[in-house]
């Protein structure tokens, strides 16, 4: 949901991303989907900023965006669509106002998206979804992340799928193990962005916390790829007597020249042991010319699939041959995380299951505020809002138990890290 100036800004920018736009401005007779698309961001801005100041340009917002749908067969309703929306074709494309989508929905011309019997309450769909030509999908139901859903399908039930999948069919089942990945123009095109190597994410606090123990017995060097920030806490987290190195990126995206400032690295320190984490493409050279002297390990921190999007993509014929002939040895963190690498390279990795032992820090119970009665049950989920998390179908079993009757509350502690997990999640229906 837009609700300030540097939101609306991001939402405009992931837009022109999806739809592969790479000017400033639409232009005159071509670009009617995408001033569509500027309007309705526009009018969400007004709309949910508010005020005085804000009202006449509401109106006129409203006016234009009427405008547009009635010329272009749209039917959307405000802050009902996530960051990257892409409508692909001209055509009627109805979306009732109880329907909440993710970030990067790719929706083509024909569909419905309604509800049922009467009732306000519509799909819930999750990121990166793929909606073909025609496809229906009625009721209170839910996508899960990545699905693509095939021209002309009916989705009367939920599909969740942990990994992505297409589904299709008058109702709609699951018609293959793909994922929406090479439906959607975002995640074909564009490249995965570098996160500042010691940040607030669960990676971040597990190379702290395993560099933080190993030099009780061993010299240890951690290197950062970027140039590190006041905000990434794990690098000022790290033991003094480790050796930082920081390789000085500053500006996001790939770069041949960071391939051969990691193999110089690793070369001219002559280290024994080099252990990665994600982002395999920026190893690849390493691993080519030093694996006989050096031991490589990679730590697969999530589902095996989604860790091989933009640049691992292209490398991954070169990096299934590394893990295979044992040039670099994988490591998984969960049974999932094992399942996923499994079915996906079908060669040995060693299960190391996550875990960082966190002291008690308070004897009050901080969270007993929260309860609604003195017998209710509160469930803490800790963990960054993220896809590979899986909250938007926690959210959804914790809404079906409420609706049960059950006395529960359920509490998520975690950064925002994907805009459009957190925007459905807010949108969902409960208390």
């Amino acid at each position: 949901m837009i609700t300030s100036k540097q939101e609306l800004k991001y939402y405009l920018e992931c837009d022109k991303k999806a739809l592969g736009i790479n000017y400033k401005r639409p232009r005159m007779f071509t670009d009617e989907i995408w001033r569509y698309q500027r309007s309705l961001r526009w009018l969400e801005y007004y709309t949910n900023v508010g005020g005085r100041k804000n009202f006449i340009m509401k109106v006129i917002e409203k006016l234009r965006f009427h405008n547009l749908s009635m010329k272009l067969g749209f039917s959307i309703p405000i802050n009902t669509f996530g960051p990257g929306l892409a409508i692909v074709h001209y055509g009627t494309i109805v979306v009732v106002k109880g329907a909440t989508i993710g970030a990067n929905c790719r929706i083509h011309e024909g569909v419905t998206i309604g509800a049922t019997n009467g009732s306000s309450r519509a799909a819930t769909i999750g990121d990166n979804v793929f909606i073909g030509s025609g496809a229906k999908i009625i009721g209170d139901v839910t996508i899960s992340s990545n699905v693509a859903v095939a021209a002309n399908a009916v989705v009367v039930n939920d599909i969740i799928c942990e990994n992505g999948c297409t589904v299709g069919g008058v109702p709609a089942k699951i018609i293959s193990s793909n994922n929406s990945s090479q439906n959607i123009y975002f995640l074909r095109n564009e490249n995965t962005s570098d996160t500042p190597f010691l940040g607030r994410r669960g990676v971040e606090s597990m190379v702290c916390g395993l560099a933080n123990e190993m030099i009780k017995t061993e010299d240890v060097t951690v290197c950062s790829i970027f140039e590190p920030k006041p905000t990434d806490v794990f690098w000022y987290k790290l033991d003094p007597r480790i050796k930082k190195i920081t390789l000085g990126k500053s500006k996001e995206g790939f770069s041949l020249k960071e391939l051969f400032l990691i193999l110089s690295t690793i070369r001219n320190n002559k280290y024994n042991v080099v252990h990665v984490h994600s982002k395999f493409y920026y190893y690849a050279l390493s691993v080519l010319f030093l694996h006989r002297k050096t031991k490589f390990f990679y730590t697969v921190h999530s589902d095996a699939k989604m860790e091989n999007l933009g640049w691992d993509e292209k490398f991954f014929p070169w990096k299934k041959y590394c893990f295979r002939k044992a040039h670099i040895h994988p490591v998984t963190i969960s049974n999932t995380s094992q399942k996923s690498f499994d079915d996906l390279y079908n060669c040995h990795n060693d299960l190391v299951y996550n875990g960082v032992p966190r002291p008690v820090i308070s004897s009050e119970n901080p969270v007993a505020e929260f309860r609604l009665t003195d017998k209710t049950k509160l469930f803490i989920h800790a963990g960054r809002i993220d896809t590979p998390k899986n909250q938007l179908v926690l959210c959804k079993v914790f809404n079906r138990l409420i609706q049960e009757g059950h006395d529960i509350v359920l509490l998520i502690a975690g950064s925002k890290q994907k805009e459009g997990n957190f925007y459905l999640l807010r949108t969902l229906p409960l208390r």
